[in-house]
């Protein structure tokens, strides 16, 4: 058990909480508190957040963009005048994609948001998870971490740094999963299969690419399809696929398509997904307008359903998610000169 005015000093002495703050909180609270009592103090001093999974706004586009500016603001104003939110644009490309647009410090963030909540009265809670985007950055060591109490998370979060977040913890029996320790030994990864560089790939396929080339049937004017063509002939399901994933054939079939992207957006080639599974990624493009432009693994759901067209439907797909972050981009840049 304590009282809110220990609970002050603790937390200025831990450099958490002002002497204004704390006087203007002090006014109106005294008393013991603990247990949930304790959290709520945390927020009634500006020290904690509380993150609810149901955030009633009201429906429609504009009424969710007045909704994520609020919570946004909100969550600054736990960071102590370290966190500045501008800028906040919620944009609906179509009606499938919607995209959250808003600077913390200067520095740009994208959301994607689920449409079929925007014409619901409750906010995509999901995006509200992603605490490093409410974070000051830069040279600033501070973190969000969610509080625990007896083991069970409580949706409370503070902005600490190890000595704070430590101190915190030892003085109400709290926990801060996720904040490091001096005494931890650092986790060892399981040995990975080593990967072969995008380089060495690429000179690999290179010089296996005319003999797929000189395969493709002739009589099909669109190359992806003649590719098409050429896979189904060659593998009867998927599991003959599998068993050929890392032969000279597959490497250069998934080169062959994968050019394809390329040829209709910037991009270029890397490796995070399968240590042999190679990758278009969008140039200077943020992550949550990605696409999936995988050509191997394209190439084994398109052998599994047999299905024609659906190659060609692959890289239609990835130049339209292209073009849809470059309209997204431009109508932020709209809005923004038109405030």
């Amino acid at each position: 058990m304590t009282t809110y005015h220990e609970v002050a000093t603790r937390l200025i002495e831990l450099g958490l909480l002002s002497e204004a703050k704390a006087e203007e909180v002090l006014a109106d609270r005294d008393g013991a508190v603990d247990g949930e009592g304790l959290l709520w103090a945390f927020e009634e001093f500006g020290v904690a957040f509380h993150l609810t999974m149901e955030q009633k706004v009201g429906s429609g586009l504009e009424a969710h963009e007045r909704g994520y500016r609020d919570w946004l603001e909100y969550t600054a104003g736990f960071t102590r005048g370290a966190v500045v939110i501008e800028d906040v644009v919620l944009i609906q490309p179509d009606a499938d994609h919607a995209f959250l647009h808003f600077r913390t410090n200067g520095r740009t963030c994208w959301w994607s948001i689920e449409t079929e909540f925007l014409e619901s009265k409750y906010l995509d809670a999901m995006p509200l998870l992603n605490l490093s985007d409410y974070e000051p950055g830069g040279d600033d060591p501070r973190e969000f971490y969610e509080i625990s109490l007896h083991g069970t998370t409580t949706g409370y979060h503070v902005l600490v740094d190890d000595a704070q977040g430590h101190g915190l913890a030892r003085t109400y029996d709290l926990q801060l999963p996720g904040l490091t320790t001096p005494y931890e030994t650092p986790a060892t990864a399981p040995a990975s299969e080593p990967r072969k560089s995008v380089e060495d790939w690429l000179a690999e396929t290179a010089a296996t690419l005319p003999a797929l080339r000189a395969e493709l049937p002739r009589w099909a004017p669109d190359p992806v399809e003649a590719l098409e063509r050429l896979v189904l002939d060659r593998f009867a399901d998927k599991d003959a696929y599998r068993a050929a994933e890392d032969s000279p054939f597959v490497n250069a079939a998934a080169r062959f398509l994968g050019e394809e992207f390329h040829r209709l957006a910037p991009s270029h080639w890397t490796t995070d997904l399968h240590p042999r599974w190679f990758r278009l990624a969008f140039d200077d493009v943020p992550f949550e307008f990605q696409s999936d432009g995988c050509p191997f693994r394209t190439l084994w759901w398109f052998v599994e359903e047999r299905r024609p067209g659906t190659l060609r439907a692959e890289v239609a797909r990835f130049q339209a998610s292209y073009d849809r972050y470059l309209r997204v981009l431009a109508e932020v840049e709209r809005r923004l000169a038109s405030r």
